[in-house]
């Protein structure tokens, strides 16, 4: 199971341990961002960065959870 670490916004600094593969999104945009997956490891887990986003592109995401575009 892969762990994750957050970095900026509303979770940072916290860590999850996922299930399966990683996605390459965490979020569904309510909180007027998302959580994208970066290429950099913190003491063995990914990070994940925190991508604000417009209200545009925040209203144009399906509610939920996008984690079904994993890597």
């Amino acid at each position: 199971m892969p762990n994750i670490t957050y970095r900026d916004g509303p979770r940072n600094g916290s860590t999850e341990w996922l299930d399966g593969r990683l996605p390459v999104t965490i979020g569904d945009g309510s909180e007027g961002g998302v959580y994208q997956q970066t290429d950099a490891f913190d003491e063995g887990s990914r990070v994940y960065r925190w991508q604000p986003l417009t209200e545009a592109e925040a209203n144009a995401i399906v509610r939920g959870d996008i984690r079904a575009n994993q890597t």
